[in-house]
């Protein structure tokens, strides 16, 4: 990681701007090197990127923005000693600007931070009302940021609370009954949690299919991603999933839950929903 970070002492502070953040320093540090979520999780914000290097100092990338053509090469550099880092454009839109961030964990939950916004003013531009922009964006971009980092708190609690069986082993396999087809049909989409795993049962063809909730990723959530062409993609950061197999559609190795299956029984109609425990994933970045 990068130490000993200096700030340009040619730029103009323009606004800063103060917040408490509802998850751990540890989910927070985890976001600042997450560039993979910028255009899924703030859309309205980036467009496209394409990462040019990356590691715990920090990630290099270039960025496209929505509603035109205009790109720009930014760094993001750490400074864990001083718990801070900054993140710098290197051209286009607002080159030569630095937003300097302090990142202090408050306790389990919380987490202050204070963002300082750098940038060479034009002239006949007035510092706050530039600083103001920045604010504005910024404030969005943290909500935004903060849903996914206490969503990603809860998925990761649920994982650690499954069930455990008196030996110590992880409860292995759980049976539903669904009820007939016919019942089935009526409730799709049907979400059901079973040993600590949310999945879905819908209708694909004539076909009824069971897949996770839960991308394997880093654990996003499935539950409002539609289905397209047998697809599932993950809000957070874009992964595709054939909901049929579990396979991952971008040649990744993940894939949905495979320990989630369905049985109809040939004589009653009944549909059953089979969970087993075992094939689990935690995932983490």
């Amino acid at each position: 990681m990068t130490e000993n970070l200096t700030r340009d002492s040619d730029l103009t502070t323009v606004a800063t701007y103060r917040r408490t953040i509802g998850a751990s320093a540890e989910r927070v540090w985890e976001n600042v090197l997450d560039w993979e979520h910028l255009p899924w999780l703030h859309s309205g914000s980036f467009s496209d990127i394409v990462c040019n290097g990356a590691g715990e100092w920090g990630w290099r990338a270039q960025v496209r923005y929505p509603g035109g053509d205009h790109q720009s090469n930014i760094e993001l550099l750490t400074e864990r000693s001083a718990d801070r880092y900054v993140t710098r454009v290197l051209d286009g839109p607002g080159a030569g600007g630095e937003v300097w961030t302090s990142v202090k964990g408050v306790d389990a939950r919380k987490t202050d931070v204070v963002v300082e916004f750098c940038a060479r003013v034009p002239e006949g531009v007035e510092p706050d009302s530039m600083g103001a922009g920045y604010v504005a964006l910024y404030q969005g971009l943290w909500d935004e940021d903060e849903r996914m980092m206490q969503q990603r708190q809860l998925a990761l609690d649920k994982l650690a609370a499954k069930p455990v069986s008196t030996t110590g082993a992880k409860a292995s396999t759980e049976l539903i009954e669904l009820g007939t087809r016919a019942d089935l049909r009526a409730k799709l989409p049907l979400r059901v949690e079973a040993l600590g795993q949310q999945v879905q049962v819908v209708e694909l063809d004539g076909d009824f299919i069971v897949h996770s909730l839960v991308c394997p990723h880093s654990l996003g959530p499935l539950g409002d991603a539609p289905i397209v062409d047998g697809e599932v993609t993950c809000p957070w950061h874009g992964y595709r999933f054939d909901v049929r197999t579990g396979r991952s559609c971008d040649g990744r190795r993940l894939r949905l839950n495979a320990g989630v299956r369905l049985e109809v029984d040939p004589q009653t109609d009944v549909v059953r929903l089979h969970v087993a425990a075992e094939t689990a994933t935690k995932a983490s970045r």
